[in-house]
């Protein structure tokens, strides 16, 4: 009898295991496709992260674990026109339409060269909203979009008319020069033979700002997965102890 409450705890402790420890040990973000490279290229410069901080161009992000909330951080800005970043979690192809789901800069925004800050954020649980699916990549596309308007009060201004940077959809100008942004797991990860995954991502917009401007770092927002609660650990730590203490105490009765 002994024994089999033994294994009671430990099958317990392994379903605990099982249930929750895939969530923090496999990546729920993934950056796939785009062109790898450090974030300043050609002579430009980065205001808000090292310019050698390795990333991609142009990646699509996708969510590979959608159990999991993520929080999305306004974390700093070196533009002068007006950008935002928006969220279309109603399907409805409107990233800007929502105030709760956007994040705007200053109407003329002032510099910010001193590194990336703790801004303004909101956190979103995308488990039951409905998102396109890539079988290829084995992961949910984001639906997320920067925007810039070059004229503030110009036509269309807060959406129609800009510039818009849609996951999945960069905007490449009429004179080659793109509106995108480059994303990073951050210069202390490495990045794997299958592409770039992670728990956190830092996304930087370039605005197509001529001159000094044409980098990526005219807005830049952070993704981060929500860690597991306490609560699920300390489970599976007393369910741990639960186990060894039983485990011995059979073990001195044999």
């Amino acid at each position: 009898m002994e024994s089999l409450k033994v294994w009671g705890a430990a099958g317990v402790m392994a379903l605990a295991a099982a249930t929750l420890t895939p969530h923090d040990a496999h990546a729920a973000l993934l950056a796939d496709g785009g062109t790898a490279g450090p974030v300043a290229t050609g002579g430009a410069t980065n205001d808000l992260i090292d310019d050698n901080t390795v990333g991609v161009f142009g990646a699509q992000i996708y969510i590979t674990d959608r159990s999991r909330p993520l929080t999305f951080t306004f974390r700093g800005l070196e533009a002068g026109f007006r950008n935002a970043f928006g969220l279309d979690l109603d399907g409805d192809g409107d990233y800007f339409n929502d105030p709760s789901t956007v994040l705007f800069s200053e109407v003329v925004a002032p510099n910010n060269d001193t590194g990336l800050i703790n801004g303004a954020s909101i956190t979103v649980d995308f488990s039951s909203i409905p998102l396109a699916f890539d079988a290829g990549v084995g992961g949910y596309l984001l639906p997320f979009a920067f925007a810039t308007w070059k004229t503030v009060g110009g036509p269309g201004d807060p959406i129609d008319g800009g510039d818009l940077a849609e996951n999945g959809s960069n905007v490449t100008n009429a004179d080659g020069s793109p509106v995108n942004f480059f994303s990073s797991f951050g210069p202390s990860n490495t990045w794997g033979d299958a592409g770039p995954t992670g728990n956190r991502l830092v996304l930087l917009f370039d605005d197509n700002g001529a001159g000094d401007d044409d980098n990526h770092d005219d807005f830049a927002v952070e993704i981060a997965v929500t860690p597991l609660p306490a609560a699920a650990w300390f489970l599976i730590t007393a369910l741990s102890g639960l186990f060894g203490m039983r485990w011995l105490r059979g073990r001195n009765e044999a």
